[in-house]
């Protein structure tokens, strides 16, 4: 950090300066955590000067995972692999979730870059696809450390440096099986990191911020829309859970009609169907759990576009009977697309 016109090393000192400015002290953890490090300085009147980004470095980094998985591939395969074979390879090591050699990627990053990422199907079984994974946060009784895993992690994504998700083989739950994957994206209040499986980085850059309530341009309602305009072929890798991240990042982690906020119970739910070839398109879908995913599929609910009033079916249910919370849905931050609701309150009022 710069003070003076003069260059000090932050670890030294924050906690010093911050207890002359507030009285109390920083915790080992806190200072541990660089990006709450840098707010904290800046609430001094500090100016924060980042360290450049070692280009050099980081294109070492992502050939020699790139050849540590050719590696892999040719050697092994990547299927029902010995533990041994991933732990003495450094593609994952350790027992956290989260895998970070910071004897290699700390010189690109303080907190490292994560080598590799541990989903054991336990808990979130239905967040892997062939395409890729939902991964959650880690939880444990270390903050200080689980801050640090995330950070490594986001590093991963910010720099387009791949990682290795290693999985308990389905046929059998001592073997591993390894992918290279990408972080596309993360999202802090609903606690995930969107990753994608592949060999080549996915098209869109990690923003913490993006698909919230920004400009997301032109809407089409239907994928014929899309290729009608663009004249290219639809990326489908993955899209169902890049769909569900861009909800949870645009509404917030929380069912549209009840308020629920499980994560294991959410679902991207698409006001114009996919089978209809309805889009992807954050603004053509809502936030839903499982429960109320299956009432509005069945046509036991809808939104009525004109006021955003949720309607139940006549003579069959009431909000009450159906557990729905909210009258309507303007409790959200932003509404989905109106031609969106429109279609599905035409398909609704067809069956009343």
């Amino acid at each position: 950090m710069a003070f003076s016109g003069k260059l000090y090393p932050p670890k030294a000192i924050v906690g010093i300066a911050y207890k002359y400015y507030s009285g109390t002290p920083l915790t080992p953890n806190e200072c541990k955590n660089s990006e709450l490090l840098r707010s904290k300085l800046q609430e001094l009147g500090f100016e924060v000067v980042i360290k450049e980004t070692n280009n050099l470095a980081i294109n070492i980094e992502i050939s020699q995972r790139h050849e540590l998985f050719n590696l892999l591939e040719s050697k092994y395969g990547t299927l029902n692999l010995e533990p041994k074979i991933v732990n003495d390879l450094r593609i994952y090591y350790g027992g956290r979730g989260i895998w970070i050699d910071k004897s290699r990627t700390s010189n690109i990053s303080e907190e490292g870059i994560t080598v590799g990422l541990l989903h054991t199907g336990k808990h979130y079984a239905d967040d892997m696809t062939e395409e890729g994974v939902l991964y959650h946060y880690p939880g444990t009784k270390r903050p200080g450390q689980d801050r640090s895993d995330i950070v490594a992690t986001k590093n991963a994504g910010e720099l387009q440096v791949p990682v290795f998700v290693i999985a308990h083989s389905k046929s059998n739950g001592s073997k591993r099986d390894v992918r290279l994957a990408w972080i596309e994206d993360w999202d802090d209040q609903s606690n995930l990191f969107l990753v994608t499986f592949g060999t080549s980085p996915p098209p869109h850059v990690p923003n913490e911020q993006n698909n919230k309530h920004d400009d997301l341009g032109d809407f089409y309602l239907t994928q014929k829309d899309i290729r009608q305009k663009s004249k290219t072929k639809i990326r489908n890798s993955n899209q169902q859970q890049r769909f569900k991240m861009q909800l949870l990042k645009r509404y917030g982690p929380y069912c549209a009609v009840c308020g629920i906020g499980f994560s294991e119970m959410l679902i991207g739910a698409h006001l114009h169907p996919v089978e209809r070839d309805g889009s992807y398109d954050p603004r053509n879908g809502l936030i839903l759990c499982a429960n109320h995913h299956i009432a509005f599929d069945k046509g036991l609910f809808s939104i009525d576009p004109s006021g955003l009033a949720i309607q139940v079916k006549k003579n069959d249910t009431t909000l009450d009977e159906l557990q729905i919370r909210y009258f309507d849905l303007s409790h959200l931050p932003v509404q989905p697309e109106p031609i969106a609701l429109e279609y599905r309150w035409g398909e609704f009022m067809k069956n009343q």
